[in-house]
């Protein structure tokens, strides 16, 4: 994911590793973060890890989703805490995470035509609708 302004980029690869980049003054990018998730996540085992992730905007809150949930961090500096864990159905993976702007609520479009939205507060999570989104086209 970018951030929205430009100057932060996440990326999940190898199914259980983190990377985060800041643009610097001159234009460069430097790597704040490359972590192995399963040093924070002890639970980390599935290849479909990292299957999305997204920033706030304020670049303080990160999300990630695989493994049957979705995980939230507080980046701080060159540290991540992950700070809640969204179970989800297991037959319904989030392919898709976006968190809001303020970072209070965040959005998953899943694997079988769900959009789930749950509101973030205090470190817990609250489901506040969930949508089927199967049409078809004639």
């Amino acid at each position: 994911d970018l951030s929205r302004d430009g100057n932060m980029i996440v990326l999940g690869y190898n199914h259980r590793v983190l990377a985060v980049y800041s643009k610097d003054i001159s234009g460069n990018w430097n790597k704040e973060i490359d972590i192995d998730l399963e040093t924070i996540i002890p639970d980390i085992n599935d290849i479909f890890l990292n299957r999305s992730v997204s920033i706030s905007e304020d670049k303080t809150k990160i999300a990630i989703s695989g493994n049957g949930k979705i995980y939230l961090f507080e980046k701080n500096g060159s540290t991540l805490t992950k700070i809640l864990s969204i179970e989800e159905d297991v037959t319904d993976f989030a392919n898709s995470i976006e968190l809001s702007r303020d970072g209070k609520y965040l959005v998953s479009g899943n694997f079988n035509h769900s959009l789930y939205i749950y509101r973030i507060l205090d470190n817990q999570y609250e489901l506040v609708n969930k949508n089927n989104l199967t049409f078809s086209i004639p």
